[in-house]
């Protein structure tokens, strides 16, 4: 029988156009009759779990529904230390008024003094692990690494006094940066300078409804695109606020997730 247990270490390190990423740890532990028991790994082991008295004294002791609940308890109870002893403090994002709700995040700020700009994400399944990582989590090394970042889309609205709404989203995109050296190579053309791809564009009067025409990033005109790309970073949405939103957004993801494991080692713990 075998089981993964993967160890999220919150080590930032540089990638491509700048973003941090979280270094994710995995530890592959074998647990059978087989010859691999002797391996030692870096977490405890389900045999181990299983025997863990929780804190407190035997008259309050936690009395679990089923024998996985108590093997759950301590796994969680374990995963919650090792998440906040790597857990790192949410940066700032200057200019911005932040508004937190669980997996959704809205920013806000006045452009101007007069342009309303909006910008809201979800963290919900905006992980990702670079493709040379993909084959991490198959390893049979004990210590195997493979970074991830949170690189939500973004949705971002532009309101001028008295007028409609633009409504712009956005994905980030590998984060191939141009440089001198790129741009007389061979491969320049396959290499872009923008962090960010316009996926949809909208105009309507508050509301993004199925019924308000879209028009797709992917048939857009050229000319129109980039020129869309130019308003963004007139009004500071560019390469620097992107690598700042992604360093906020892998942070603030983490911690909804230290937060998911404990919400869920209290709905074991439950008598």
């Amino acid at each position: 029988m075998f089981s993964k247990i993967a160890v999220r270490n919150l080590t930032y390190v540089n990638h491509g156009f700048g973003i941090s990423r979280i270094s994710r740890s995995i530890s592959s532990i074998k647990s059978s009759n087989s010859s691999l028991n002797h391996l030692q790994p870096v977490v405890k082991s389900s045999s181990l779990i299983s025997n863990l008295t929780l804190r407190g004294t035997s008259s309050n002791a936690v009395k679990f529904h089923s024998e996985s609940d108590k093997e759950m308890s301590g796994f969680l109870e374990e995963e919650i230390k090792l998440e906040k002893e790597q857990q790192k403090s949410v940066p700032a994002l200057s200019g911005y008024n932040i508004e937190k709700n669980g997996a959704e995040v809205t920013l806000s700020k006045k452009h101007n003094g007069e342009e309303d700009i909006v910008i809201k994400f979800n963290v919900n399944k905006s992980q990702e692990v670079p493709a040379n990582d993909d084959e991490a989590e198959f390893s049979d090394d004990l210590s195997e690494n493979f970074n991830i970042a949170s690189v939500p889309i973004i949705t971002v609205d532009v309101r001028k006094p008295g007028s409609r709404m633009l409504s712009i989203t956005a994905t980030f995109n590998d984060g191939t940066m141009k440089s001198d050296t790129a741009e007389g190579s061979e491969d320049g053309d396959d290499v872009v300078d923008d962090v960010f791809d316009i996926e949809e564009v909208a105009i309507h009067d508050g509301e993004w409804k199925e019924s308000t025409y879209t028009l797709t990033g992917d048939i857009m005109d050229n000319t129109m695109y980039e020129l869309i790309i130019g308003m963004l970073k007139e009004r500071n949405i560019d390469r620097e606020f992107m690598q700042q939103l992604q360093q906020f957004s892998t942070a603030y993801e983490h911690r909804q997730y230290v937060g998911f494991l404990q919400e869920f080692k209290r709905f074991i713990d439950h008598q």
